[in-house]
């Protein structure tokens, strides 16, 4: 009868939890933050179970009627500390192609979500130089800022040389990646422009141009060797002009492209891409809108942007042969990589609607060389390009091309 008496006045104690909780924190004042009491009561045992828990201690009194015990348990404090990887790349290139007198210098950056791209284009021949600076958000819907100014002081129209400035604001909205490899998207350009004729008149035409383009892109990519390189690459766009109150353009271009790589295991490489542009409506079409061809990237062996019109097609074969890889030729600081041979075949017609579709008008042009590839200071990969260049028909001059480019 003590026994039980005793047992029910100490648990009666226990049942006090607010009292009990100042006593136990008076008891671990540094180690703490002391929640509801949790009292257990065995009446088999005759034993009452006090528990007491906070993040760093964990305190259990049990009372029995022959004793109380109490046994603290301490925790190491945990600090679970998470870091965001944050990921910057910074993707220079330059390109100079001789004798088209073109140079071309880009910077990508990319830190996180945010992409920042510039690039100009400088030619000495028809005197050119081209800005664009693009401003990146890569979330679900990527979102870009684009400035741009292209101006040109011998601008050739029908053999005609004119002085050229187009400057505008471009902002443009796209999908996720559907697919692995797919999406859509849509950008508008508000832009000015100014076209002199350089004549003893002196015509000036000037003006805005509201446009917005409608694209596509759909992109396979392989792998080889740890590297990604596209295996097929479309695009299709829609680009469109807005007249308006300040603004009387109006015109309608269909664009389309494919390209791609067929990667062999020895190293070689075919490379083939075709090009397609039309005019759909041209209400009003300024003279900037006309496209271009010729010169070492579209259609060799001809110079430099010397066909111009409103419809186009373009094709290219391209065959890369690895004759040597791992050379592993080294002087200084620029290491030799690897040397390759290359054999290039182009097709392509520029006019009208009518010229396009006679077949037996179309240019040609083929050419061969060899690329070396270096890497120098043993981060920075250049290849240095030695081409030969023909346009067919015959009567012309074969054209001799150097080309140097980071990769």
């Amino acid at each position: 009868m003590a026994k039980t008496k005793g047992l029910i006045i100490l648990f009666c104690m226990f049942l006090s939890s607010a009292a009990f909780a100042e006593e136990i924190r008076a008891l671990y004042p540094e180690k703490l933050s002391v929640k509801p009491v949790n009292v257990t009561y065995n009446a088999q045992a005759y034993a009452v179970c006090v528990t007491i828990q906070s993040e760093a201690v964990c305190v259990t009194i049990e009372a029995s009627p022959l004793n109380v015990t109490q046994t603290t348990e301490y925790f190491e404090d945990m600090i679970n500390l998470k870091v965001n990887e944050l990921h910057l790349n910074i993707t220079p290139s330059f390109k100079v192609v001789l004798p088209d007198a073109s140079v071309n210098i880009g910077l990508k950056q990319k830190i996180g979500d945010t992409i920042l791209e510039g690039s100009t284009e400088y030619n000495y021949i028809y005197n050119r130089i081209k800005y664009d600076l693009k401003y990146g958000l890569e979330t679900i819907f990527p979102v870009y800022v684009r400035l741009y100014d292209d101006l040109e002081f011998e601008q050739i129209y029908n053999n005609t040389k004119y002085i050229q400035r187009t400057k505008g604001l471009g902002l443009s909205i796209g999908t996720p990646l559907l697919l692995s490899s797919l999406k859509f998207g849509e950008e508008f350009k508000n832009e000015s422009a100014y076209l002199a004729h350089l004549n003893n008149t002196f015509d000036v035409e000037q003006g805005v141009e509201s446009r917005f383009n409608t694209w596509m892109d759909y992109r396979l990519a392989g792998k080889q060797g740890g590297n990604e390189f596209d295996m097929v690459h479309l695009s299709i766009n829609f680009d469109k002009a807005i007249p308006y109150k300040d603004s009387r353009y109006n015109f309608l271009f269909l664009n389309s492209s494919i390209s791609g790589n067929i990667r062999f295991d020895n190293g070689n490489n075919l490379y083939y891409a075709a090009e397609t542009g039309h005019m759909l409506e041209a209400q009003d079409a300024p003279l900037w809108t006309l496209y271009n061809m010729g010169g070492f990237d579209k259609l060799i062996g001809y110079g430099l942007n010397e066909f111009q019109g409103y419809y186009q097609i373009f094709g290219r074969l391209r065959f890369d042969a690895m004759v040597a890889d791992k050379i592993g030729w080294e002087v200084w600081w620029v290491k030799l990589d690897n040397l390759k041979a290359f054999a290039i075949v182009d097709c392509g017609r520029i006019g009208d609607v009518h010229i396009i579709q006679h077949f037996n008008s179309y240019l040609y042009g083929v050419g061969a060389g060899v690329s070396f590839q270096f890497m120098f200071r043993k981060r920075t990969p250049v290849k240095v390009t030695f081409a030969l260049g023909q346009a067919v028909p015959g009567g012309r001059k074969p054209v001799v091309y150097f080309v140097y480019e980071l990769l």
